[in-house]
């Protein structure tokens, strides 16, 4: 599904979808939701989920369209 979303999400829909991401990620951290979500994604090595889909739209291969 996220290669359906790439180019058509808002920016405001995608603060809600990281939103969600951050709590799912500061629970099993046990961390406060207060926390800086940048941060917690540089410590954990992750990526936003919006460079994720974009990553995704411009790597589609044409044969797989």
């Amino acid at each position: 599904g996220v290669e359906v979303w790439g180019g058509t999400i808002s920016h405001s829909a995608w603060n809600e979808i990281e939103k969600i991401q951050q709590m799912l990620l500061c629970r099993p951290l046990g961390v406060k939701s207060s926390t800086s979500y940048p941060i917690m994604l540089l410590e954990l090595g992750a990526w936003p989920i919006e460079v994720l889909a974009i990553q995704r739209v411009c790597h589609k291969s044409p044969e797989n369209a």
